[in-house]
């Protein structure tokens, strides 16, 4: 296993900057991986699945630490809001639980109160004892066989939705094998093609409105120029010229022509815009 500085660094690359809830899920992996004797984690990636309970930035501490991926099949998430993580050894069968203390954030800041509350806890969560971060206890974890890494099993087509499921996550109802979407665990609402069309119409609509507004507000009183007569039609300034455009093509998408710049420029296609 790599020390705790060597895993903070490469936590750092793969979560793109270290943060104390990298540094916590860092030090919870590796006490995990102690308590079931698992030194390298690469070699023996095959006896290790491990359950975490929150998607935050331990998680990803705690999946580079235990060498586990959600593609691989070896990392699952239970979405229970807590920060812990469970670590089931698949070859002699046994599994440890580690759970972050409440009582740790406060024992980080009466460690260095002088800090920073973010450096604060960075720097405390890698000195303080496990005894203080964590409460650790071993469980019993049932993996079914669909849900370990490597099962390979029958494909089934939903007979509503005709989309493939695999690895036994079909539902029965009645005599018609369909998915869970189909069998109401949606966590999306399918939007129509009438409605998706007018959604990105409005936005067409809005972003003409806007660039409209824009050009069409008159200068102060004030203003010299205000007393020249009106320039004469031209396009917008270059930082604008690319939504004008966008705009157009959407207009082209839906059937209504060339769009117009706000001074009456006609806009034909996206070429027209340097």
């Amino acid at each position: 296993m790599k020390t705790l500085a060597e895993y903070l660094e490469l936590a750092a690359v793969a979560h793109g900057h270290l943060c104390a809830g990298q540094v916590l899920g860092v030090r919870l992996a590796m006490l995990g991986l102690q308590e079931l004797g698992i030194d390298d984690p690469v070699a023996e990636r095959k006896r290790i699945v491990t359950y975490v309970e929150i998607d935050r930035c331990v998680t990803d501490a705690v999946a580079l630490v235990a060498n586990c991926r959600l593609g691989k099949r070896a990392l699952k998430f239970r979405d229970w809001g807590k920060v812990a993580a469970t670590f089931v050894d698949l070859e002699k069968g046994r599994a440890v639980r580690i759970a972050a203390r409440e009582s740790s954030k406060q024992a980080a800041r009466r460690m260095f109160p002088e800090l920073a509350k973010e450096a604060g806890q960075q720097k405390a969560y890698a000195a303080l004892s496990d005894e203080v971060l964590f409460d650790k206890q071993w469980v019993k974890v049932e993996v079914p066989p669909e849900d370990l890494p490597g099962f390979k099993g029958p494909r089934v087509v939903c007979a509503e939705c005709g989309e493939g499921i695999n690895f036994k996550r079909e539902v029965v109802l009645g005599d018609r094998t369909v998915c869970r979407s189909c069998a109401g665990e949606k966590y999306y609402v399918p939007v129509s093609r009438v409605v998706l069309a007018f959604w990105l119409l409005s936005l067409s609509s809005v972003a003409h409105a806007q660039e409209y507004q824009r050009y069409s507000e008159r200068p102060a009183a004030s203003d010299p120029y205000d007393r020249l007569e009106a320039p004469a039609a031209d396009l917008p300034a270059r930082e604008n010229r690319q939504a004008l455009a966008s705009c157009a093509s959407l207009d082209r998408y839906f059937g209504f022509g060339p769009s117009r710049g706000p001074r009456g420029r006609t806009i034909r296609s996206r070429q027209d815009v340097p």
